[in-house]
C-alpha cells in the first residue's frame, strides 16, 4: 500500500487530528479509540449517537476495554465514571467485539496535527484526552476466558530482521537497502505529508524505532493466527493484543522534527495494521492507543495490564492420628500376632503327636521315604 496515495494521506490525516485533544485543562496524556466502518461499538458522528464527554482517566479506560472484552467492569468503578462509558460505547450489551488491540506510546503525551488536509467524513476514530497516569489492571474473574498476544518481543534473529524490515517497508510504501548482519541496513519511506524519512539501522535510536514498528507488524501476524486457531474451538474466549511502544522516545534525540516524521510513521502503519485486523476479525475488533507522556525504561511494565484472579493450591496434608486411636491400633496387631502364634504352636504339637503315634505300615513307611526291600 502506497503511502503517498490521496486516501491513507487523508486517513492518517484524520487519525493524527484524531490523536490532538484541545482542551483548557492540562492533560497527562491521550488515548485513542479505532472502531471499523461496518461494525461500530463506539459512539462515532456515524451511529447517530451524540458523544458528551472529552476526557478519560485511566481507570475509566480500562474499564471501556474490559466491557470490550465481554467482561464485568471493576467493581470501584464510581457512578460518573459508569455514566462516561455509557457515552463512550454504543448502548448494546449484547454486541461486544470480544476482540481489542491495546497500544501505549511512550514519549508523546498529545500528538500534535502534522500535515493540513481537508476534513474527511471518515468516522472510524474517536480521541479524548486522559486525566491521571496512574497504572491500572482489568480484573479477571475465574469464569474469563482470554487469549492474550503479546507485541513486546524481539526477534534474536538477524536473518529474520532482514527479512521483517523488507515487509515492513512493502506494507508501507518504502524500501529496505543493506543488511543487518553487515551493519549497513537503511528504510526509507515517503510520508503522507509529502516528506521523506530515512532510519538508519546502524545509529541505535534508529533501529529502536524500526525494531518497534516491526514488533507490532509481528504481534499483529501472531494474533491473527491465534484467532485462526481459536476460530474453530467450541467455547467463546475473548482475545486481547496489547504492547508498549517506546520509538518515539528513541527519535527524541534527533529533536522535535524527527519525532514528528516518526508519529506519522507509526499512525500509518497502525491505520495499515488495524485494516488487516478488521479484515481478520471480520469487523469485531477495536483498538486503543494510549499516548502518554511516561518515560520508563520498563517497557514491560504497561499502564493497562491484566489481572488474574488469585487460586488458591489446596495441598491434602496427613493428620496424625490420636492417641485413642493409636491404642486401638496396637491391640488389634497384637491381638493378632498372640492368636497366630497359638495356632501356629498348637498344629506344630499335633504334628509331633501323630507323627509318633502313626502306624508302621507299607504306606506310612513309602510316605516317609523309607526304603523297602
Amino acid at each position: 500500500m502506497d503511502l503517498r496515495s490521496p486516501t491513507i494521506a487523508v486517513l492518517v490525516v484524520v487519525l493524527a487530528s484524531s490523536f490532538w485533544i484541545q482542551s483548557k485543562c492540562e492533560a497527562d496524556g491521550s488515548v485513542m479509540f479505532l472502531d471499523g466502518t461496518d461494525h461500530t461499538y463506539l459512539r462515532t458522528e456515524r451511529s447517530g449517537v451524540a458523544n458528551k464527554i472529552d476526557a478519560m482517566t485511566t481507570n475509566e479506560i480500562a474499564s471501556t476495554i474490559s466491557v470490550l472484552l465481554g467482561f464485568t467492569p471493576s467493581s470501584s468503578l464510581s457512578t460518573e465514571s459508569s455514566a462516561k462509558l455509557n457515552n463512550v460505547l454504543l448502548p448494546n450489551p449484547f454486541d461486544k467485539p470480544h476482540a481489542v488491540l491495546v497500544l501505549e506510546v511512550r514519549g508523546i503525551g498529545a500528538p500534535p496535527l502534522m500535515v493540513s488536509h481537508p476534513k474527511s467524513e471518515v468516522d472510524s476514530s474517536v480521541g479524548y484526552k486522559v486525566l491521571g497516569s496512574e497504572s491500572v489492571e482489568i480484573e479477571l474473574s475465574d469464569e474469563d476466558e482470554i487469549s492474550v498476544v503479546s507485541i513486546d518481543e524481539d526477534s534474536t534473529c538477524i536473518a529474520c530482521l532482514d527479512r521483517e524490515f523488507t515487509d515492513l517497508s512493502y506494507l508501507l510504501g518504502g524500501s529496505y537497502d543493506g543488511s543487518m548482519e553487515l551493519h549497513s541496513g537503511e528504510l526509507t519511506f515517503t510520508l503522507a505529508s509529502g516528506s521523506s524519512m530515512k532510519l538508519y539501522l546502524s545509529k541505535q535510536a534508529d533501529l529502536k524505532f524500526a525494531l518497534g514498528l516491526v514488533n507490532l507488524v509481528r504481534g499483529v501476524k501472531n494474533a491473527v493466527k491465534t484467532h485462526q486457531d481459536l476460530t474453530g474451538a467450541d467455547r467463546s474466549t475473548a482475545e486481547l493484543i496489547t504492547g508498549v511502544f517506546t520509538g518515539i522516545e528513541a527519535l527524541k534525540e534527533y529533536g522535535s522534527d524527527a519525532s514528528e516524521k516518526g508519529l506519522e510513521l507509526l499512525q500509518t502503519t497502525l491505520y495499515n495494521l488495524f485494516s488487516q485486523l478488521q479484515k481478520e476479525y471480520k469487523g469485531k475488533i477495536v483498538g486503543v492507543i494510549v499516548f502518554t507522556e511516561n518515560s520508563s525504561t520498563d517497557s514491560v511494565s504497561s499502564l493497562i495490564s491484566l489481572k488474574y484472579p488469585a487460586r488458591i493450591s489446596r495441598v491434602l496434608a496427613q493428620v496424625g492420628p490420636s492417641k485413642s486411636i493409636i491404642a486401638q491400633i496396637v491391640l488389634v496387631r497384637t491381638s493378632i500376632a498372640w492368636i497366630t502364634g497359638i495356632i501356629f504352636l498348637i498344629a506344630t504339637l499335633m504334628g509331633v503327636y501323630l507323627l509318633f503315634d502313626m502306624p508302621l505300615t507299607r504306606d506310612t513307611l513309602l510316605y516317609c521315604n523309607v526304603k523297602l526291600d
